[in-house]
C-alpha cells in the first residue's frame, strides 16, 4: 500500500493543461509566475526514496505556459541544481511548437523547484530569440535548444539551432549569470545545409576544460561528435558507431555524463513503415562518449493512440538523482498538438508506463 500511495501522490502532481491554437500570428506573452513548491517529485523522492521506481507517463501533459499562449511545446533540455541556481533547482529550455508551426519554435526558458510545476522566472521575457515573420515565410526557423552550465564561471548558456531553408545551418548561443539577463547571441557553428552538413539537436556539455557536442546529421542520418575549447573553433566531426536495430535511424540526441559514464537518450525513427512517421526513444551507455553499447528501448508509443502522446514520442531530456532517472519527454498527438510529460525509472531502458 505504501508504494501505491507514493505512485498515486506522484500522479496527482502532474497537472493538465489545454492546448488551444492561436487565432493570429502575434505572440502574446503571459505574465511570469512564482511557484516555489517543495512538493512534487522532489518531496516524494526525499520521503520515499526506497520505494519510488517510476512515474507512469500515460496521463496529462505538464502544465507549462508558452509565450505564444497556445501552451504547446517540445524539445526540452533540462539541468538539475541540487542546491538551486539563482533560486531554482531545475532550469529548462524548450521550443513552443503549436500544431507544428515552426514560426513559434523559439528558445524559451522555464524553471521549477518541484519538477512538475514550471514557470517563467520573474524578470525574463520569452523567447530568447525569434524568427521574423518574413523570414519564416521563406522557411527559416529556430529549433533544438540545449542548456549548458559552466561551473567554472557560474554561467548558464543556451545553445540553439537556426535553419535557413536548406541553404544554411547555424548554432547560436547566449549566456547568463542569473538566467534573467542574457547576452547578445554569438554564432558558434555555421555550415551549408547540405544533408551531410546538417547539425540537428546538439547536445552539449562542458567538462575537462572544453565543450563536447553530440549532434545528428543526415545522408545517412547518424550521430557525430566534435569538441572545442572556446565553443568556436571545433574539431572535425567524428561519425560515431551507434548500434541500432535494423531500419531504425537516429533523429535527435541527448547526452549526459552520469556516475555510470556517458548516457545517450536517442530519439529514433522507425523506417519499417515510411508512410507513418513513427518516432520513439532508445538509450545506450558509453565509457568515453564515442563507443556506444547496443541501444535498448526507453520510451515507445503508448497503446492508447487517442492520448496526447499517441502520435509520436520526440526529443527528450533527463536528470539523475541518486539512482533515479527522471525523463522529461516531448510528444505529439494525432491532431499535431504537442506537450511535455514525465517518466521515471531506475534505468533509462524500458521505462515502465
Amino acid at each position: 500500500m505504501k508504494i501505491f500511495h507514493v505512485f498515486l501522490a506522484l500522479y496527482i502532481c502532474v497537472l493538465t493543461f489545454s492546448c488551444k491554437k492561436g487565432n493570429n500570428d502575434i505572440p502574446t506573452k503571459p505574465k511570469a509566475e512564482v511557484q516555489d513548491s517543495t512538493d512534487g517529485i522532489f518531496g516524494a523522492i526525499k520521503k520515499n526514496s526506497d520505494s519510488i521506481r517510476f512515474l507512469p507517463f500515460i496521463g496529462p501533459s505538464l502544465k507549462l505556459k508558452t509565450y505564444d499562449g497556445a501552451n504547446q511545446t517540445t524539445h526540452p533540455s533540462v539541468l538539475y541544481f541540487p542546491e538551486k541556481w539563482n533560486k531554482w533547482k531545475l532550469w529548462m529550455v524548450h521550443t513552443p511548437y503549436p500544431f507544428s508551426r515552426d514560426y513559434y519554435e523559439n528558445p524559451s526558458i522555464a524553471v521549477s523547484n518541484d519538477g512538475v510545476n514550471w514557470t517563467t522566472p520573474v524578470g525574463l521575457e520569452n523567447p530568447l530569440d525569434y524568427c521574423e515573420k518574413k523570414d519564416n515565410d521563406n522557411k527559416y526557423h529556430y529549433s533544438d535548444g540545449a542548456l549548458v552550465f559552466r561551473e567554472d564561471l557560474n554561467v548558464l548558456e543556451c545553445w540553439y539551432r537556426y535553419s535557413k531553408n536548406g541553404a544554411l545551418e547555424q548554432i547560436w548561443r547566449k549566456t547568463s549569470k542569473d538566467g534573467i539577463t542574457w547576452t547578445k547571441k554569438e554564432l558558434v557553428i555555421e555550415t551549408d545545409a547540405q544533408p551531410k552538413n546538417m547539425i540537428m539537436s546538439p547536445a552539449v556539455i562542458w567538462e575537462d576544460g572544453k565543450y563536447k557536442m553530440w549532434a545528428v546529421t543526415a545522408s545517412p542520418f547518424r550521430v557525430q561528435y566534435r569538441e572545442a575549447v572556446d565553443g568556436i573553433k571545433w574539431t572535425n566531426p567524428i561519425n560515431l558507431k551507434v548500434p541500432l536495430p535494423k531500419d531504425i535511424t537516429a533523429w535527435h540526441v541527448e547526452v549526459k555524463n552520469t556516475d555510470l559514464g556517458y548516457e545517450m537518450l536517442l530519439n529514433v525513427s522507425d523506417n519499417r513503415n515510411k508512410e507513418v512517421n513513427t518516432k520513439f526513444l532508445m538509450s545506450s551507455l558509453s565509457k568515453d562518449g564515442l563507443n556506444w553499447d547496443e541501444f535498448k528501448p526507453s520510451i515507445i508509443l503508448p497503446d492508447q493512440k487517442d492520448k496526447w502522446n499517441g502520435k509520436m514520442i520526440y526529443r527528450s531530456s533527463f536528470i539523475k538523482i541518486d539512482k533515479l532517472y527522471i525523463v522529461y519527454y516531448s510528444a505529439m498527438a494525432h491532431n499535431f498538438s504537442w506537450g511535455l510529460g514525465i517518466a521515471m525509472g531506475n534505468s533509462l531502458q524500458n521505462l515502465t508506463y
